[in-house]
């Protein structure tokens, strides 16, 4: 999302830890905090995170429609 990401890691991670999330392919960082964990296998734990210093890290253009409403109901 605009504000964060759902990502899977294979270390012990803690809620409100902050991480530094790199997208090698732009050369760019961000702050993040983990808001919540959920361990999937033995090995490894799906994290959600929250951006705390990034505009729009993902460099995508959020402006375009998208075919759901906010309401999450299909549009047309």
């Amino acid at each position: 999302s605009r504000f964060g990401a759902l990502i899977t890691v294979h270390h012990p991670v803690a809620v409100n830890e902050m991480l530094t999330i790199v997208r090698p392919d732009r050369g760019r960082a961000v702050h993040a905090r983990v808001a919540w964990i959920h361990p999937t296998e033995p090995q490894a734990t799906d994290v959600g995170i929250e951006f705390l210093d990034a505009e729009n890290f993902w460099e995508l253009d959020w402006t375009k429609s998208t075919p759901f409403s906010p309401a999450g109901k299909r549009e047309g």
